[in-house]
């Protein structure tokens, strides 16, 4: 507790401008509500693979431990890396597949009115591209990004400091891999995934023009803002921890005893907490991936947003100038529209930027 409210005084400042662009991903997801149905349908997905996966571990362990299979450390150790590895790539293509779809959705919503947001199609189509024809681009990130992430943060803590350094040779070599991660990191990054709902690009295109939109905008800080993903990771922690010690109630009984396992209390309390965390995750995902969704979509066409959807536009500009004062008093420029727009009229949403002029703006931009 003492901890949460630290955290509280600490970020009051930035809640505003957190709340604004809550409200603004609620509203499409209150007006796309469809969007619910496919987070329950990945639930239930996501249910049966852990089912599966947690069934397939104790069967191995089973065979390993019990029946006294004679296997190397090395060999088990091996199988178990290989089975946790297949268990995290599953559920971050999970994850992302429904980011995408989500972006896809929140991005056509962004381009129509109230009254017209209500289309299952834009729920058909944003799957399409996410779940098929940009389902390669979506595993391939999905496989790195976690890795990605890691590596960023790391580089945080060995970015060089000239001044304190006492050796130049030691800042030569942080310099070099930082500049390696950074590398790595621009390559795989978070909001590729949304490009690649929105628009169908291929991964490494998506975030190069999510990369060149931010850049152009001057928002590199801002997009690095983490309180709603903290918060929503608190919740997702404390729920799964609900669900652990559930589960460790239910394995007490008699009859649903893990008797091959060592420490069966231990066992039913990871897997408890893994289903309550993955579930929580699956739901709080439509909610994140709307808010970045919104964030790239009022980064390339604010116009179009304050057109659609006058309140929420007045609330995020009076938000993001109390926040950030100077990042919102622009003028959408015919070449961010470009940048943020797809070459193909299939997962175009709004009006079609590419024709002629736009689109020689575009190859100029990005060649």
């Amino acid at each position: 507790f003492g901890v949460s409210v630290g955290y509280t005084f600490t970020v009051w400042d930035r809640i505003p401008f957190v709340t604004a662009q809550l409200n603004t991903a609620l509203a499409a997801i209150k007006e796309t509500s469809y969007i619910i149905v496919l987070a329950c349908v990945m639930q239930v997905i996501a249910l049966i693979g852990i089912i599966v996966y947690f069934f397939t571990c104790i069967g191995i362990y089973d065979y390993f431990q019990v029946d006294n299979r004679e296997l190397s450390q090395k060999s088990k150790l091996l199988c178990y890396v290989g089975l946790a590895i297949s268990f995290i790539w599953t559920l971050q293509v999970l994850l992302h597949v429904l980011k995408a779809t989500t972006c896809g959705v929140v991005n056509r919503w962004w381009f129509s009115t109230p009254d017209k947001a209500r289309n299952w199609e834009f729920l058909r189509e944003s799957f399409l591209r996410a779940g098929v024809f940009s389902f390669g681009s979506v595993c391939l990130g999905s496989l790195f990004i976690g890795p990605a992430n890691f590596l960023s943060n790391i580089a945080g803590y060995i970015r060089p400091n000239k001044d304190e350094a006492a050796i130049q040779a030691f800042v030569f070599l942080q310099e070099l891999i930082v500049s390696v991660i950074d590398f790595v990191c621009r390559r795989f990054n978070n909001w590729a995934f949304g490009y690649v709902g929105m628009y169908g690009y291929n991964y490494f295109e998506a975030g190069r023009k999510a990369e060149y939109l931010f850049q152009r905008r001057g928002w590199k800080e801002i997009i690095g803002d983490d309180l709603l993903e903290n918060v929503l990771f608190a919740f997702s922690i404390v729920i799964g921890g609900v669900v652990g010690c559930i589960a460790i109630l239910i394995e007490d009984m008699e009859t649903t005893r893990l008797y091959s396992l060592d420490y069966p209390s231990l066992v039913a309390f990871i897997i408890g907490t893994v289903v309550g965390l993955v579930l929580t995750n699956v739901l709080f995902c439509i909610i994140s991936s709307s808010v970045d969704a919104v964030i790239i979509c009022f980064a390339g066409s604010p116009d179009e947003f304050l057109k659609n959807h006058p309140s929420n536009s007045h609330e995020m500009r009076s938000a993001w100038r109390e926040a950030w004062p100077g990042t919102v008093d622009f003028i959408a420029s015919a070449n961010v529209h470009a940048a943020l727009k797809s070459p193909s009229s299939f997962v175009s949403p709004g009006p079609n930027y590419l024709l002629g002029e736009n689109r020689q703006k575009l190859d100029v931009i990005f060649v």
